[in-house]
């Protein structure tokens, strides 16, 4: 029962700062081109980070030489 209180809390909690982050953050047009880039194709947005595409690149390329 006990568990399940702490679940309930940490949901609304979670819910509550959700509701809150577009207000917080800075919108998508704003945000430096190496965190994110944006493509509008017929309606349907698609983002990426070149950054982290570039670090998970060179984690494989790590762990395909490592072996």
């Amino acid at each position: 029962m006990l568990l399940t209180g702490i679940v309930l809390t940490v949901l609304g909690i979670s819910l509550v700062v959700l509701s809150l982050l577009p207000r917080v953050l800075p919108r998508l047009e704003e945000v430096h081109p190496l965190l994110l880039v944006t493509v509008r194709l017929d309606g349907l947005t698609v983002g990426t980070s070149p950054l982290l595409l570039i670090v998970l690149a060179l984690l494989y390329l790590l762990l395909l030489l490592r072996q």
